[in-house]
């Protein structure tokens, strides 16, 4: 039925789709050993079942990868590597940080074991009572009329320390009850003190009308008509700077001293009292 020559056509195409496969099979080699060009995106192949999210974590790792995985390494990489960088900065700078703040620290102390600041020192030099009287001991609407007067040494026992009082401010109180702020503002109010000097600083207390407790009054008054010493508290409060060289630290220090003012016989008397006790000085 089919002579040489339809034989011969066949054999022809049979031949010639071979070669069309080959080439065809030889150029899907080709291109896939090749280099992409620099910018071009690579086509995901989708009969592979590896996730999309494995090449950047096995390229850097893997000898064989491709030229296209390590072409995209740098930009899957790159938002890991500056947030690591940016960490890296924080601990920097709160490493430099708490390094400057324990080197002051340091310099601090150094200083001060160096200077060897001490406490002040206070004492009662002399204190004097007038003016007083109670009016209307028994009933709650006691009052009292006083007028007391105190010298108060400040000492500076430091060797090498200088200090700057800012302000002082006193109270005078009787059995825990406050009696009056100072009249007036200390004398002197403001001083430097050099190492190892005293300074004597007068309080005055006036009071007109003070009303006080009932109980308090009941008390004042047997201790007026008894002519005894009358118990009085001090309460100082200062501020001060203590001076290391070019630097400055700043106390609150507080001074609490026990007064016992012989009481005037006479009505307008005057009691004194020569000297006192030393005060308690707490920081």
């Amino acid at each position: 039925m089919f002579g040489p020559k339809t034989h011969k056509k066949t054999y022809v195409h049979a031949l010639l789709k071979k070669k069309i496969l080959l080439y065809a099979h030889l150029r899907t080699i080709i291109s896939s050993s090749s280099t992409y060009p620099r910018g071009e995106a690579k086509k995901p192949n989708r009969s592979s079942q590896e996730p999309a999210t494995s090449l950047p974590l096995l390229s850097p790792l893997t000898n064989n990868s491709s030229q296209r995985g390590s072409r995209k390494l740098p930009v899957l990489l790159l938002p890991a590597m500056s947030g690591s960088g940016g960490n890296t900065r924080k601990k920097t700078c709160c490493g430099s940080c708490c390094t400057l703040l324990i080197s002051l620290g340091f310099v601090v102390l150094i200083y001060w074991a160096i200077f060897q600041p001490h406490q002040i020192r206070a004492t009662v030099e002399y204190a004097e009572l007038s003016n007083l009287a109670v009016s209307n001991a028994s009933s709650p609407a006691a009052v009292i009329t006083y007028h007391v007067a105190v010298n108060l040494s400040l000492y500076n026992p430091s060797k090498r320390v200088n200090i700057y009082y800012d302000a002082i401010g006193a109270e005078l109180l009787y059995r825990g009850a406050v009696l009056g702020p100072a009249a007036a503002a200390a004398s002197p109010a403001e001083f430097y003190q050099r190492r190892r000097t005293a300074q004597p600083v007068r309080l005055e207390f006036d009071g007109k009308g003070v009303a006080v407790p009932e109980g308090v009054s009941a008390e004042l008054e047997g201790e007026v008509k008894a002519a005894a010493s009358l118990g009085l508290e001090l309460s100082v409060g200062v501020r001060v700077r203590y001076v290391f060289g070019s630097f400055k630290i700043r106390q609150k220090p507080r001074v609490w001293c026990a007064v016992s003012i012989p009481v005037p016989r006479a009505p307008g008397g005057l009691g004194v009292l020569g000297s006192g006790d030393r005060c308690w000085v707490k920081y």
